[in-house]
Protein backbone atom coordinates (compact mmCIF):
# COMPACT_ATOMS: atom_id res chain seq x y z
CA UNK A 1 0.00 0.00 0.00
CA UNK A 2 1.37 3.11 -0.82
CA UNK A 3 2.21 5.12 2.34
CA UNK A 4 -0.11 8.31 2.61
CA UNK A 5 1.87 10.71 4.93
CA UNK A 6 5.21 10.37 3.21
CA UNK A 7 5.94 13.58 1.41
CA UNK A 8 9.64 13.52 0.49
CA UNK A 9 10.50 13.63 -2.63
CA UNK A 10 12.66 11.63 -5.01
CA UNK A 11 16.11 13.09 -5.11
CA UNK A 12 17.93 12.66 -8.62
CA UNK A 13 21.36 13.63 -9.68
CA UNK A 14 22.15 13.51 -13.25
CA UNK A 15 26.40 13.73 -14.27
CA UNK A 16 26.71 14.54 -17.77
CA UNK A 17 30.70 14.95 -18.40
CA UNK A 18 29.97 18.10 -20.79
CA UNK A 19 26.56 20.22 -21.36
CA UNK A 20 27.81 21.06 -25.54
CA UNK A 21 25.16 21.77 -27.55
CA UNK A 22 24.04 18.06 -28.88
CA UNK A 23 21.97 15.38 -28.58
CA UNK A 24 23.48 13.58 -25.38
CA UNK A 25 22.77 17.20 -23.64
CA UNK A 26 19.58 18.01 -25.16
CA UNK A 27 18.38 14.34 -23.88
CA UNK A 28 19.86 15.10 -20.96
CA UNK A 29 18.39 18.42 -20.06
CA UNK A 30 14.71 17.28 -21.29
CA UNK A 31 14.47 14.75 -19.19
CA UNK A 32 15.31 16.58 -16.23
CA UNK A 33 13.03 19.05 -17.17
CA UNK A 34 10.18 16.46 -17.57
CA UNK A 35 11.48 14.60 -13.90
CA UNK A 36 10.70 18.16 -12.24
CA UNK A 37 7.05 18.46 -13.38
CA UNK A 38 6.55 15.00 -12.59
CA UNK A 39 7.58 15.46 -9.06
CA UNK A 40 11.20 14.56 -8.64
CA UNK A 41 13.84 17.03 -7.25
CA UNK A 42 16.64 16.79 -9.70
CA UNK A 43 20.05 18.72 -10.74
CA UNK A 44 22.84 18.26 -13.30
CA UNK A 45 26.65 17.79 -12.42
CA UNK A 46 28.59 18.27 -15.30
CA UNK A 47 32.24 20.02 -16.45
CA UNK A 48 33.26 23.50 -17.81
CA UNK A 49 31.86 24.23 -21.43
CA UNK A 50 34.46 24.01 -24.61
CA UNK A 51 34.20 27.01 -26.78
CA UNK A 52 33.73 25.88 -29.74
CA UNK A 53 31.48 23.34 -28.95
CA UNK A 54 28.92 26.16 -27.43
CA UNK A 55 26.70 24.93 -24.05
CA UNK A 56 23.18 25.04 -23.26
CA UNK A 57 23.42 26.90 -19.56
CA UNK A 58 21.72 29.49 -20.34
CA UNK A 59 18.98 27.00 -22.11
CA UNK A 60 19.10 24.85 -18.59
CA UNK A 61 18.53 28.37 -16.75
CA UNK A 62 15.83 28.99 -18.72
CA UNK A 63 13.67 26.11 -18.14
CA UNK A 64 14.73 26.19 -14.45
CA UNK A 65 16.83 23.29 -14.05
CA UNK A 66 19.62 23.46 -11.45
CA UNK A 67 22.90 22.63 -13.61
CA UNK A 68 26.48 22.87 -11.04
CA UNK A 69 29.93 23.14 -12.59
CA UNK A 70 32.71 20.80 -11.23
CA UNK A 71 35.67 22.55 -12.86
CA UNK A 72 38.41 19.88 -13.27
CA UNK A 73 36.14 17.21 -15.35
CA UNK A 74 37.21 16.98 -18.47
CA UNK A 75 36.45 14.76 -21.72
CA UNK A 76 39.95 13.82 -22.40
CA UNK A 77 41.85 11.45 -20.11
CA UNK A 78 44.12 13.30 -17.28
CA UNK A 79 44.48 10.91 -14.70
CA UNK A 80 45.47 12.98 -11.91
CA UNK A 81 42.37 15.55 -12.92
CA UNK A 82 40.39 12.60 -13.04
CA UNK A 83 41.48 11.17 -9.48
CA UNK A 84 40.61 15.00 -8.18
CA UNK A 85 37.53 15.09 -9.94
CA UNK A 86 36.51 11.59 -8.96
CA UNK A 87 36.85 12.56 -5.49
CA UNK A 88 34.43 15.65 -6.00
CA UNK A 89 32.09 13.86 -7.53
CA UNK A 90 31.78 11.67 -4.61
CA UNK A 91 31.73 14.39 -1.52
CA UNK A 92 29.13 15.86 -3.96
CA UNK A 93 26.85 12.60 -4.20
CA UNK A 94 27.37 12.39 -0.39
CA UNK A 95 26.24 15.54 0.43
CA UNK A 96 23.07 15.60 -2.05
CA UNK A 97 21.64 12.35 -0.07
CA UNK A 98 20.36 11.21 -3.44
CA UNK A 99 18.73 8.47 -3.99
CA UNK A 100 19.04 7.60 -7.44
CA UNK A 101 22.11 9.01 -9.68
CA UNK A 102 22.14 8.84 -13.31
CA UNK A 103 24.82 9.29 -15.48
CA UNK A 104 25.69 10.12 -18.83
CA UNK A 105 28.85 9.71 -21.81
CA UNK A 106 31.47 7.77 -20.75
CA UNK A 107 33.85 9.54 -18.62
CA UNK A 108 31.18 10.80 -16.00
CA UNK A 109 29.53 6.98 -16.72
CA UNK A 110 32.59 5.32 -15.14
CA UNK A 111 33.59 7.98 -12.30
CA UNK A 112 29.92 8.88 -11.33
CA UNK A 113 28.80 5.23 -10.88
CA UNK A 114 32.01 4.01 -9.46
CA UNK A 115 31.66 7.24 -6.67
CA UNK A 116 27.78 6.41 -6.82
CA UNK A 117 28.60 2.83 -5.45
CA UNK A 118 31.22 3.69 -2.93
CA UNK A 119 28.73 6.71 -1.21
CA UNK A 120 26.16 4.13 -1.15
CA UNK A 121 23.25 5.34 -3.69
CA UNK A 122 20.73 3.24 -3.77
CA UNK A 123 20.07 3.55 -7.33
CA UNK A 124 22.49 3.93 -9.93
CA UNK A 125 21.35 4.57 -13.81
CA UNK A 126 23.83 5.08 -16.96
CA UNK A 127 22.10 5.96 -20.30
CA UNK A 128 24.24 4.87 -23.34
CA UNK A 129 23.85 8.24 -26.18
CA UNK A 130 26.46 6.42 -28.17
CA UNK A 131 29.49 3.60 -27.85
CA UNK A 132 32.86 4.80 -26.47
CA UNK A 133 33.93 1.64 -28.96
CA UNK A 134 33.45 1.88 -33.08
CA UNK A 135 35.06 0.22 -35.46
CA UNK A 136 37.09 2.48 -36.96
CA UNK A 137 39.04 2.70 -33.54
CA UNK A 138 42.71 0.54 -33.00
CA UNK A 139 42.39 -3.05 -31.38
CA UNK A 140 43.75 -2.11 -27.49
CA UNK A 141 41.68 1.38 -27.19
CA UNK A 142 38.75 -0.38 -28.24
CA UNK A 143 39.71 -3.27 -25.75
CA UNK A 144 40.05 -0.27 -23.30
CA UNK A 145 36.55 1.26 -23.49
CA UNK A 146 35.22 -2.02 -23.93
CA UNK A 147 36.66 -2.85 -20.31
CA UNK A 148 35.66 0.25 -19.12
CA UNK A 149 32.21 -0.41 -20.19
CA UNK A 150 32.00 -3.55 -18.51
CA UNK A 151 32.86 -1.97 -15.22
CA UNK A 152 30.38 0.03 -15.36
CA UNK A 153 27.33 -1.67 -16.24
CA UNK A 154 28.22 -4.08 -13.44
CA UNK A 155 27.79 -1.20 -11.30
CA UNK A 156 24.58 0.31 -12.79
CA UNK A 157 20.94 -1.21 -11.43
CA UNK A 158 20.07 -0.48 -15.30
CA UNK A 159 21.79 0.81 -18.66
CA UNK A 160 18.84 2.97 -20.94
CA UNK A 161 20.19 2.68 -24.82
CA UNK A 162 18.73 5.17 -26.98
CA UNK A 163 18.58 2.24 -29.30
CA UNK A 164 18.17 -1.47 -29.71
CA UNK A 165 21.59 -1.45 -32.17
CA UNK A 166 23.64 -0.13 -28.68
CA UNK A 167 22.02 -3.04 -26.67
CA UNK A 168 23.22 -5.58 -29.49
CA UNK A 169 26.24 -4.52 -29.48
CA UNK A 170 27.00 -4.06 -25.65
CA UNK A 171 25.46 -8.10 -25.12
CA UNK A 172 28.03 -9.21 -28.09
CA UNK A 173 31.17 -7.51 -26.67
CA UNK A 174 30.30 -8.98 -23.07
CA UNK A 175 28.72 -6.05 -21.39
CA UNK A 176 26.14 -6.89 -19.50
CA UNK A 177 22.77 -9.14 -19.87
CA UNK A 178 20.13 -8.75 -21.69
CA UNK A 179 17.92 -8.12 -18.43
CA UNK A 180 20.50 -5.26 -17.40
CA UNK A 181 19.69 -2.77 -20.86
CA UNK A 182 16.71 -1.08 -21.55
CA UNK A 183 15.27 1.02 -24.99
CA UNK A 184 14.58 4.60 -24.21
CA UNK A 185 14.27 6.49 -27.22
CA UNK A 186 16.28 10.34 -27.40
CA UNK A 187 12.55 12.52 -27.16
CA UNK A 188 13.13 15.97 -29.10
CA UNK A 189 10.34 18.62 -28.53
CA UNK A 190 8.28 17.92 -31.40
CA UNK A 191 5.84 20.70 -32.60
CA UNK A 192 9.20 23.33 -33.56
CA UNK A 193 9.69 20.65 -36.40
CA UNK A 194 6.01 20.31 -37.28
CA UNK A 195 5.76 23.75 -37.56
CA UNK A 196 9.30 25.50 -37.32
CA UNK A 197 9.06 29.35 -36.40
CA UNK A 198 10.62 31.87 -38.90
CA UNK A 199 10.53 32.02 -42.90
CA UNK A 200 12.56 29.24 -44.20
CA UNK A 201 12.18 31.00 -47.53
CA UNK A 202 13.77 33.84 -46.15
CA UNK A 203 16.87 32.32 -44.17
CA UNK A 204 17.47 31.14 -47.74
CA UNK A 205 17.50 34.00 -49.33
CA UNK A 206 19.95 35.17 -46.59
CA UNK A 207 22.53 33.06 -47.55
CA UNK A 208 22.20 33.80 -50.75
CA UNK A 209 20.23 30.85 -52.16
CA UNK A 210 17.96 30.79 -55.05
CA UNK A 211 14.37 30.39 -55.54
CA UNK A 212 15.40 27.50 -58.17
CA UNK A 213 18.04 25.96 -56.13
CA UNK A 214 17.90 22.67 -53.98
CA UNK A 215 19.56 22.48 -50.32
CA UNK A 216 21.41 19.85 -49.15
CA UNK A 217 21.97 20.06 -45.48
CA UNK A 218 24.22 18.54 -42.64
CA UNK A 219 24.40 19.00 -39.25
CA UNK A 220 27.30 18.12 -36.33
CA UNK A 221 30.50 19.35 -35.01
CA UNK A 222 33.20 19.48 -36.92
CA UNK A 223 35.43 16.69 -35.78
CA UNK A 224 36.70 13.56 -37.30
CA UNK A 225 34.56 11.13 -36.52
CA UNK A 226 31.30 13.28 -37.98
CA UNK A 227 32.68 12.27 -41.35
CA UNK A 228 32.45 15.44 -43.59
CA UNK A 229 35.23 14.57 -45.64
CA UNK A 230 33.15 11.72 -47.15
CA UNK A 231 30.74 14.14 -48.06
CA UNK A 232 32.90 17.12 -49.50
CA UNK A 233 34.79 14.61 -51.37
CA UNK A 234 31.52 13.79 -53.61
CA UNK A 235 30.20 16.82 -53.83
CA UNK A 236 31.85 17.77 -57.18
CA UNK A 237 30.69 14.51 -59.02
CA UNK A 238 26.67 15.63 -57.57
CA UNK A 239 27.34 19.32 -58.59
CA UNK A 240 28.01 17.57 -62.17
CA UNK A 241 24.27 15.84 -62.21
CA UNK A 242 22.90 18.54 -60.09
CA UNK A 243 24.22 22.05 -60.75
CA UNK A 244 21.77 23.90 -58.90
CA UNK A 245 22.80 22.28 -55.70
CA UNK A 246 24.00 24.05 -53.21
CA UNK A 247 25.37 22.42 -49.19
CA UNK A 248 24.61 24.04 -46.34
CA UNK A 249 27.13 22.89 -43.47
CA UNK A 250 25.82 23.50 -39.66
CA UNK A 251 28.15 23.68 -37.09
CA UNK A 252 31.95 24.58 -36.16
CA UNK A 253 34.91 22.79 -34.46
CA UNK A 254 38.50 21.86 -34.51
CA UNK A 255 38.21 21.02 -38.11
CA UNK A 256 36.43 24.21 -39.25
CA UNK A 257 39.39 25.18 -41.23
CA UNK A 258 40.32 22.35 -42.30
CA UNK A 259 37.26 21.30 -44.29
CA UNK A 260 37.09 24.92 -46.15
CA UNK A 261 40.21 24.07 -47.52
CA UNK A 262 39.16 20.76 -48.24
CA UNK A 263 35.80 22.79 -50.39
CA UNK A 264 38.58 25.14 -51.60
CA UNK A 265 40.78 22.29 -53.13
CA UNK A 266 37.88 20.34 -54.77
CA UNK A 267 36.62 23.77 -56.59
CA UNK A 268 33.44 23.91 -55.03
CA UNK A 269 33.42 26.78 -52.57
CA UNK A 270 30.31 28.44 -54.57
CA UNK A 271 28.47 25.34 -53.97
CA UNK A 272 28.97 25.09 -49.97
CA UNK A 273 27.58 27.29 -47.22
CA UNK A 274 29.49 27.23 -44.10
CA UNK A 275 26.98 28.91 -41.24
CA UNK A 276 28.77 28.57 -38.00
CA UNK A 277 27.40 27.22 -35.37
CA UNK A 278 23.84 27.27 -34.68
CA UNK A 279 21.51 28.34 -31.77
CA UNK A 280 19.38 25.42 -30.53
CA UNK A 281 16.63 26.91 -31.09
CA UNK A 282 16.92 27.68 -35.03
CA UNK A 283 17.66 24.28 -35.64
CA UNK A 284 14.43 23.26 -36.83
CA UNK A 285 14.09 26.56 -39.03
CA UNK A 286 17.80 25.62 -41.29
CA UNK A 287 16.25 22.00 -41.40
CA UNK A 288 13.07 23.69 -42.75
CA UNK A 289 15.74 25.12 -45.41
CA UNK A 290 16.81 22.10 -46.61
CA UNK A 291 15.37 19.86 -49.30
CA UNK A 292 17.72 16.59 -48.00
CA UNK A 293 19.03 16.05 -45.00
CA UNK A 294 22.70 14.05 -44.92
CA UNK A 295 24.54 12.36 -41.92
CA UNK A 296 27.45 10.98 -42.29
CA UNK A 297 28.99 10.57 -39.06
CA UNK A 298 31.18 6.82 -38.37
CA UNK A 299 29.88 6.97 -35.04
CA UNK A 300 25.94 7.78 -33.06
CA UNK A 301 24.30 6.23 -30.86
CA UNK A 302 20.99 7.52 -33.04
CA UNK A 303 21.56 11.05 -34.38
CA UNK A 304 18.84 13.04 -33.19
CA UNK A 305 19.21 15.58 -36.69
CA UNK A 306 17.54 12.47 -38.12
CA UNK A 307 14.51 11.66 -36.60
CA UNK A 308 13.68 15.67 -36.12
CA UNK A 309 14.58 16.06 -40.27
CA UNK A 310 11.69 13.21 -40.78
CA UNK A 311 10.03 14.96 -38.22
CA UNK A 312 10.18 18.46 -40.23
CA UNK A 313 9.30 16.39 -43.69
CA UNK A 314 12.48 16.10 -44.72
CA UNK A 315 14.26 13.11 -45.82
CA UNK A 316 17.70 11.85 -44.83
CA UNK A 317 20.59 10.16 -46.11
CA UNK A 318 22.32 8.48 -43.76
CA UNK A 319 25.89 5.90 -43.38
CA UNK A 320 23.61 2.34 -41.94
CA UNK A 321 25.45 2.79 -38.64
CA UNK A 322 24.21 2.10 -35.39
CA UNK A 323 20.97 3.21 -34.43
CA UNK A 324 20.07 5.10 -37.98
CA UNK A 325 18.59 1.90 -39.36
CA UNK A 326 15.76 2.13 -36.64
CA UNK A 327 14.02 5.85 -37.96
CA UNK A 328 15.27 5.39 -41.50
CA UNK A 329 13.74 2.57 -43.78
CA UNK A 330 15.79 2.30 -46.55
CA UNK A 331 13.71 3.58 -49.71
CA UNK A 332 10.48 4.81 -47.69
CA UNK A 333 11.61 7.87 -45.55
CA UNK A 334 15.31 7.99 -47.28
CA UNK A 335 18.16 6.45 -48.07
CA UNK A 336 20.66 4.14 -45.94
CA UNK A 337 24.39 3.60 -47.55
CA UNK A 338 27.17 1.35 -46.47
CA UNK A 339 29.69 3.75 -44.20
CA UNK A 340 32.25 5.09 -46.20
CA UNK A 341 31.11 4.23 -49.28
CA UNK A 342 31.50 7.45 -51.41
CA UNK A 343 29.86 6.40 -54.64
CA UNK A 344 26.70 4.84 -52.84
CA UNK A 345 26.26 7.81 -51.01
CA UNK A 346 27.15 10.14 -54.30
CA UNK A 347 24.24 7.74 -56.28
CA UNK A 348 21.38 8.29 -53.15
CA UNK A 349 21.95 11.97 -53.00
CA UNK A 350 21.87 12.25 -57.28
CA UNK A 351 18.66 10.19 -57.35
CA UNK A 352 16.92 11.85 -54.41
CA UNK A 353 17.70 15.39 -56.13
CA UNK A 354 17.33 14.16 -59.62
CA UNK A 355 13.43 12.56 -58.10
CA UNK A 356 11.81 15.76 -55.92
CA UNK A 357 8.70 14.07 -55.85
CA UNK A 358 9.66 10.74 -54.23
CA UNK A 359 11.95 12.75 -52.00
CA UNK A 360 8.94 14.87 -50.32
CA UNK A 361 7.40 11.58 -50.43
CA UNK A 362 9.67 10.05 -48.40
CA UNK A 363 9.76 13.29 -46.11
CA UNK A 364 5.71 12.90 -45.30
CA UNK A 365 6.14 9.07 -44.83
CA UNK A 366 8.99 9.71 -42.21
CA UNK A 367 7.08 12.82 -40.23
CA UNK A 368 3.95 10.50 -40.09
CA UNK A 369 6.07 8.10 -38.36
CA UNK A 370 8.02 9.69 -35.76
CA UNK A 371 5.77 12.35 -35.13
CA UNK A 372 4.01 10.02 -32.19
CA UNK A 373 6.71 8.04 -31.17
CA UNK A 374 9.69 10.11 -30.54
CA UNK A 375 8.33 13.07 -28.55
CA UNK A 376 9.84 14.39 -24.97
CA UNK A 377 6.84 12.82 -23.33
CA UNK A 378 7.71 8.94 -24.10
CA UNK A 379 11.10 9.81 -22.97
CA UNK A 380 10.01 10.62 -19.55
CA UNK A 381 8.07 8.31 -19.17
CA UNK A 382 10.08 5.72 -19.77
CA UNK A 383 12.99 6.63 -17.61
CA UNK A 384 9.80 7.49 -14.84
CA UNK A 385 9.38 3.66 -15.31
CA UNK A 386 12.85 2.70 -14.92
CA UNK A 387 13.07 4.89 -11.48
CA UNK A 388 10.28 3.45 -10.00
CA UNK A 389 10.70 -0.15 -10.96
CA UNK A 390 14.22 0.18 -9.07
CA UNK A 391 13.12 1.99 -6.58
CA UNK A 392 10.48 -0.60 -5.86
CA UNK A 393 12.68 -3.57 -6.01
CA UNK A 394 15.29 -1.53 -2.99
CA UNK A 395 11.50 -0.35 -0.69
CA UNK A 396 11.95 2.65 -1.22
CA UNK A 397 8.70 3.96 -2.93
CA UNK A 398 5.59 4.93 -1.15
CA UNK A 399 3.76 6.66 -4.22
CA UNK A 400 1.69 4.41 -6.12
CA UNK A 401 1.66 4.84 -10.00
CA UNK A 402 0.26 8.01 -11.06
CA UNK A 403 1.28 10.11 -8.04
CA UNK A 404 4.12 12.05 -7.46
CA UNK A 405 7.65 9.89 -6.50
CA UNK A 406 7.42 10.00 -3.03
CA UNK A 407 10.02 8.42 -0.42
CA UNK A 408 8.82 5.71 2.29
CA UNK A 409 9.09 7.78 5.70
CA UNK A 410 12.38 5.75 6.82
CA UNK A 411 13.77 6.17 3.21
CA UNK A 412 17.40 7.87 3.07
CA UNK A 413 20.00 8.77 0.03
CA UNK A 414 23.09 8.26 -0.25
CA UNK A 415 24.88 9.49 2.97
CA UNK A 416 22.81 6.54 5.90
Amino acid sequence: MPDPLSDTPVRVLHLITLFSLGGATENTLLTVEGLQQLGYDVEIITGPPIASEGDMFAEARARGVRVKVIQILKRSIHPLLDARAFVRVFWMIREGRYQIVHTHSSKAGVLGRLAARLAGVPVVVHTIHGLPFHDFMSAAPRRLFILAERLGTSMSDRVISVTDTIIRKCISAGIGSPEKFVTVRSGFEMDPYLRPAGDAVALRQSYGIGPQEVVVGNIGRFNALKGHQYLIDIIPDVVKEVPNVRFVLIGSGELEEELKERVRQRGVSDRVIFTGRVDQDRIPLFIAMMDILVHTSLREGLARVLPQALAAGIPAVSFDLDGAHEVIRDGITGRLVTACDQERLCRALIDLLKNPDQARSMGATGREIVRHTWTVEAMVRGVDEVYRQLLERKGLLASGPGEPPRLKKNARGSRS
